[in-house]
């Protein structure tokens, strides 16, 4: 039992492989309440806000990730400023953003599925001139390296925290497919599934794609089984920093055909301010969805520069694209996320080490644990030596002989990763074994 509720699992080859020896699945999230939309969010957060998640995620110099449990965003004694004061500049960011985008500006799209929310994993992207996101598919990444099954999260979004002008970058935009998960179907992980012509060709033609240019402090908010990308950069010559103070809100869905604000390259933008002043924090803004128009109650945002510590006037020289990322998990994938947040230095050590198991024919299995496979040349030598020296199995198994091609053992060694990462012997091991596998396939490619 995968362990969730209201869902389809099938078995569904994207053209990626990822650690195990199991047949990749693909589960559906089915009973949703809102399905293949993509809704805009303009003024999100308070300026505060969004400026210390871009300074923090500049100064970095890395991308970074955390978790926010379903209980941290609910519990009203946890501040936001108190995490930040703390020394938790992650987290407070993480949920300082989640907290508007899911219980303020996105409740109306959620409604009873915020029950079905354990967490979201929060992260942030920096990107610069030339730099672009392929054709993909949200998915709890870490789940997929130890099960092989591809869990798209039930909500995702993003938020734009770089103070541009409007003309400061060029290229950076959001698309998103409103096909979902069909059209995933199709063209697989990264394209796989296609050749490139016919990927062009479909975003030239298919009127399910959505444009959404890249604009400071902009939210966007969407199905979790939209394939997106980010179109290449080609400019960014930004000016002093202007914030913006207006308020938006629109919501576009795949389902309404005679919807003039998206088709063949549809390219979206929303400035839908208002002329009264009083009117622009309280207006309520047309939403197309499942086939009919409703109005959805964007919710209340405020912009305040009270005790506002980010310097306005911040140096423009190297800035870049930066993102915040959200992807809202049922329980099923909650150990694995709260484990490894997707893009902390946790997960990061755990794929670099799921990437070397899986180049030395290492098998990782469903239960968080890796078996050792026969198609692994090159471990044999390494580990004979060192693995009596550092004792890493802890079972009392020895290594017999050298000429066999994979390790022989009178019991065939099962490795915990849990384990492995608390062992710096054995991923050093795995990491030596790793080099000198490439280095033997070099050689042969050479001949």
């Amino acid at each position: 039992m995968i362990g969730f509720d209201e869902a389809t699992v099938i078995k569904f080859d994207d053209g990626h492989k990822q650690g195990t020896n199991n047949h990749t699945r693909l589960v559906i999230n089915t009973g949703k309440e809102s399905k293949k939309f993509v809704s805009i969010f303009d003024d999100l957060l308070s300026d505060k806000w969004c400026l210390r998640a871009y300074n923090y995620s500049l100064q970095k110099q890395k991308p970074w990730g955390v978790y926010v449990p379903i209980n941290d965003m609910l519990d009203e004694s946890l501040e936001g400023e108190h995490l930040w004061e703390g020394g938790e500049p992650e987290r407070a960011i993480a949920l300082m953003a989640v907290r508007e985008l899911l219980l303020i500006r996105g409740k109306g799209l959620i409604g009873q599925d915020l029950k079905k929310i354990a967490g979201t994993a929060v992260w942030s992207l920096s990107s610069g001139v030339t730099n672009a996101v392929q054709y993909h598919v949200d998915y709890a990444e870490l789940y997929r390296y130890e099960t092989d099954v591809i869990y798209p999260p039930l909500y995702a979004g993003t938020v734009h925290v770089t103070p541009f002008k409007q003309g400061d970058m060029s290229g950076g935009d959001y698309r998103a497919n409103l096909g979902g998960l069909d059209h995933y179907k199709t063209f697989g992980y990264k394209g796989r599934l296609q050749i490139a012509e016919a990927m062009a060709e479909d975003l030239r033609l298919n009127p399910d794609w959505v444009t959404i240019p890249y604009k400071y402090n902009r939210g966007i908010f969407c199905d979790g089984d939209l394939p997106h990308m980010a179109t290449p950069i080609t400019r960014i010559d930004p000016s002093p920093a202007v914030v913006p103070s207006s308020s938006s809100f629109q919501d576009y869905s795949s389902t309404d055909e005679n919807d003039s604000s998206r088709g063949r390259g549809s390219y979206l933008d929303t400035d839908m301010n208002t002329d009264n002043d009083a009117d622009k924090n309280t207006n309520k803004d047309k939403s197309i969805h499942a086939n009919k128009h409703t109005d959805i109650d964007a919710g209340t945002n405020i912009n305040t520069d009270e005790d506002n510590d980010v310097d306005m006037n911040m140096n423009v020289m190297g800035m870049k694209r930066v993102i915040l990322g959200f992807n809202c998990f049922p329980v099923a994938v909650d150990e694995c996320c709260r484990r490894a947040p997707e893009h902390s230095d946790a997960f990061n050590r755990t794929v670099k080490l799921y990437q070397t198991m899986t180049a030395l024919g290492v098998n990782i299995n469903g239960n968080t644990e890796v078996q050792k496979t026969e198609e692994n040349p090159g471990i044999d030598n390494i580990c004979q030596s060192e693995v009596h020296k550092n004792e890493i199995y802890g079972n009392g198994d020895n290594i017999d002989g050298g000429e066999h091609k994979g390790m022989q053992t009178r019991k065939a060694p099962t490795f915990s990763a849990k384990e492995i990462l608390k062992n710096p012997a054995l991923a050093r091991l795995l990491v030596l074994a790793s080099k000198k596998v490439k280095a033997e396939n070099l050689k042969k490619e050479q001949i």
